[in-house]
């Protein structure tokens, strides 16, 4: 597999699904990380190795250690996010992800690493009483938690204090501030927009949403009339049956990954989750419709997901209010507390009405568990809410294929806000706005081209593994790597041709095999794994697909030999011995079968 060096965008979070115009343009947001797409044999993969391997190989860690911040398992392989430290004090957003497979193999890393050391560093940590100080001045503060960090501004590193802030009215942001206690930088965590459930219940939900199913256009009598209740919406409900909690005469909306409660204004009071009989039918003008709605719907998806074999994400019970944010029109996913919470505004047409809304924001949810703390970065950002917008489209168009492109059909649309599309002609990377939601637009059409050449579960299931191996400051081409990567490890690269083809043309890589047959073709012959990139901290490598004889020769650009090696046996084999100047190198491997020239760039 070829080497491709990418450069990601970091930093900053996500917001309310419906705003339009959050842009990100600060420079911790804009800077650009590496992504290597290399193959590399390790054998060992465990989280110490890698982390050996990484402190061996990046030069950007030499003076520095690393911790591990997450560690999971996904259906293809391990995903390890490491946090940088400079003498014990973490370096802010400085990350490296690293993804291996099942075989050993790391097969990507995604560096947000920094070179840092005492004379790039100015300033003094902020003193108590300054943190103290800074604290009080942040209005409804529920918690705050408190850290020491290095945060690159203006090419130094200034010593700060990074302060996390959760309020009572639902905020949830970081906060940068220098020595005098000056705010560097503010970042939003949220992203907007035990007992087993053992009685069968039936109830009526919409299915997708009332628009959808009747085939119209929202407008009289398909609008929202302040929740009233009108024959032809209520003829849109569909009855299902679903499992919830019973116990002591009283059912429950709650299962062991979702539970329906109450935690942000305005109250529900009485709890609008507690029924007396195993009837949920409401109309959309009694709260209960909107508890029952969002139950079935996140309920059904999570079963879906773990009928895909995704079993080490979202095995908790999340917290979900239907009646929340006092009354806005928005709604947000936040990890501030655990378990994290989903709040849904009814502010126009009551978000928790339209399932597009709810698998916007349990999107946000999944993207958390798999990839957890890196979800900075515009690009990197922008693609959390093309795949939230996208988990909405694959699960709507699957119910009903009526205007399926429409994200927010129900909700969005109409007066309220115009809605989201997921069948855009926006083209990377020259539609790149730095723009959340307009730039996510090109991810979320790409991905329901591909839903549309090998169908809801292929794609659902490349989308959520590639999602293991997202980091901070990645880009689209990078994810669009992982996407390939995914299909290669849970499939073989069977669907190869179709979804390559589909992120060609949008741009979002810049070229494809002809098929996957030449790319096995091309998989068992010498190859320089990391062609045509290498420096020293990833070094040219090469593979052998055989035992035997191989004399290996590299040639500078005048034609010198500068050296000369035997490998004998198959396998990966590194050149870690070269210092060589940048420029343009040939690499030379002739067998008794072959010879093989490959040309090779130092960075």
């Amino acid at each position: 597999m070829k080497k491709i060096l990418l450069f990601c965008f970091l930093p900053l979070l996500l917001f309310a699904q419906k705003q339009s115009t959050v842009s990100v343009n600060d420079p911790v947001d804009l800077r650009l990380a590496v992504c290597s797409f290399a193959t590399i044999y390790i054998g060992n993969v465990s989280d110490s190795a890698i982390a050996d391997y990484l402190k061996k190989n990046n030069s950007n860690l030499k003076n520095c250690d690393i911790s591990v911040l997450s560690s999971i398992e996904s259906k293809g392989g391990n995903h390890v996010l490491f946090q940088q430290h400079y003498k014990n004090v973490p370096v802010y957003r400085g990350q490296v992800k690293v993804n291996t497979n099942k075989q050993g193999r790391i097969t990507s890393v995604l560096d947000n690493s920094y070179i840092i050391s005492d004379d790039l560093i100015e300033g003094s940590f902020p003193a108590q009483n300054t943190i103290d100080s800074y604290i009080k001045s942040i209005l409804n503060v529920k918690k705050s938690e408190n850290v020491q960090a290095y945060f690159f501004r203006n090419e130094k590193f200034v010593k700060c204090q990074k302060i996390t802030i959760s309020t009572f009215d639902s905020e949830y942001k970081e906060h940068i501030i220098d020595m005098n206690g000056n705010l560097l930088y503010l970042h939003d965590l949220n992203s907007y927009y035990d007992a087993l459930p053992d009685s069968t219940v039936s109830a009526s939900v919409f299915l997708p949403d009332p628009i959808t199913t009747a085939g119209v256009v929202y407008g009289a009598p398909y609008a929202d009339n302040s929740d009233s209740d009108v024959s032809q919406l209520n003829n849109q409900r569909v009855s299902v049956n679903m499992k919830v909690y019973y116990s002591n005469d009283t059912f429950a909306l709650k299962s062991p990954y979702v539970i329906i409660t109450q935690f942000s204004a305005p109250d529900t009071t009485p709890p609008a989750w507690f029924f007396q009989t195993p009837n949920f039918h409401f109309t959309r003008s009694v709260g209960k419709f909107e508890d029952v709605n969002t139950f079935y719907h996140i309920t059904t998806f999570h079963t879906y997901i773990k009928s895909l074999g995704f079993n080490t994400i979202m095995n908790y019970q999340i917290k979900i209010d239907t009646h929340a944010l006092n009354d806005q029109d928005n709604s947000i996913f936040s990890p501030a507390n655990f378990p994290p919470e989903l709040f849904f505004g009814e502010g126009g047409v009551d978000d928790a009405e339209d399932a597009d809304v709810i698998l916007h924001e349990y999107g946000h949810a999944i993207s958390y568990s798999a990839a957890p703390g890196t979800n900075n970065g515009s690009q990197r950002q922008a693609l959390d809410e093309a795949n939230g917008d996208f988990f909405a489209s694959s699960y709507s168009r699957f119910l009903n294929s009526y205007n399926w492109e429409n994200v927010y059909s129900w909700d969005g649309h109409n007066e309220f806000w115009p809605g989201r599309t997921s069948k855009s002609n926006k083209h990377y990377p020259e539609n790149i706005a730095n723009n959340l939601y307009s730039d996510a637009e090109i991810w979320s059409a790409t991905m329901m081209e591909i839903w549309g050449d090998i169908g809801r579960q292929k794609i659902d299931e490349l989308v959520i593994e590639s999602m293991f191996g997202y980091s901070s400051g990645m880009s689209m081409t990078a994810a669009a790597h992982l996407l390939i990567q995914a299909d290669s490890a849970l499939n073989g690269g069977a669907n190869y041709s179709p979804i390559c083809y589909r992120l060609f043309t949008r741009g979002l890589v810049p070229s494809c095999a002809n098929s996957i047959s030449e790319m096995d073709a091309a998989n068992n012959r010498v190859k320089m794994l990391n062609a045509p990139y290498f420096d020293d901290a990833h070094p040219i490598t090469l593979y052998i697909p055989e035992n035997g004889i191989n004399k290996v020769s590299i040639y500078n650009s005048e034609g010198k030999c500068l050296a000369n090696e035997t490998i004998e046996t198959k396998g990966d084999f590194q050149f870690k011995q070269l210092s060589l100047n940048s420029g343009i190198y040939l690499i030379k491997v002739v067998n008794s079968n072959t010879c093989v020239s490959f040309k090779a760039v130092r960075l």
